[in-house]
């Protein structure tokens, strides 16, 4: 008994914080080091940003948030002079992890399975101009946008379930926005993106800062467009 009380009594977190001087790129380093590992903690990570133009911003970012922040501060000519980290305890997360650990812990491998079931994969639907911006999250991309085709809500990952009384396996799909970037040739996800979709010439010419009345993109567009559309 002793040791189910000490097991299910309630954790008291301990909060850490830290100052970051961004003017170097150690420091810019050191920030996402600590945004991965409180990440990986399943942890919240509280930002105080003070902007070179004297600006400051207090919110909770994740690592693509942050890199996203990052690089429209840059593009605006603004850098970031210190951050202030706060790692908060998420309470939620951490009851998930916790009831999720239990149950692996009971699991007994090997196991016993009597059958697997394959769910159907669904394909959603989608009203509207297929057309959309993207900028993928990757440096590789150079933070740069793209023309690319929404696919609608494909496959991400594969997912599977393990029922103890049946002894069945479930096996299921994990959609998200899938993207289609022509001039890349690949499809991107949109949880690995920022994109929305072009709905009007309007859209387009307010999302995109290239030059791109000659190429293929307009003319697609332009067709697309209903007769008598700016």
């Amino acid at each position: 008994m002793s040791n189910y009380i000490q097991e299910e009594k309630e954790f008291e977190p301990e909060v850490d914080n830290y100052e970051v001087d961004c003017s170097t790129e150690i420091g810019k380093d050191i920030v996402m080091y600590l945004l991965e590992k409180i990440t990986e903690k399943n942890n919240d990570a509280m930002f105080t940003v003070k902007c070179s133009d004297g600006s400051n911003y207090n919110a909770i970012f994740s690592i693509y948030e942050w890199k996203y922040f990052v690089e429209s501060k840059n593009n605006q000519g603004i850098s970031i002079s210190t951050v202030s980290i706060t790692e908060k305890f998420n309470r939620e997360k951490y009851e998930l992890e916790r009831k999720r650990n239990k149950f692996l812990k009971r699991i007994k491998f090997p196991i016993m399975v009597k059958k697997i079931e394959n769910k159907k994969i669904d394909y959603f639907k989608f009203k509207g101009s297929p057309l959309c911006v993207i900028r993928p999250c990757g440096k590789e991309y150079a933070n740069k946008s793209f023309i690319g085709i929404y696919l609608g809500e494909l496959p991400i990952s594969i997912t599977t379930t393990y029922n103890q009384e049946t002894k069945k396996l479930t096996n299921d799909t994990m959609p998200n926005p899938a993207i289609y970037v022509p001039e890349l040739e690949k499809i991107i996800f949109g949880c690995e993106s920022w994109w929305e979709r072009i709905e009007s010439m309007e859209d387009f010419r307010s999302i995109t800062d290239e030059k791109i009345n000659d190429t293929w993109y307009m003319k697609l567009l332009e067709q697309l467009a209903p007769k008598g559309a700016n």
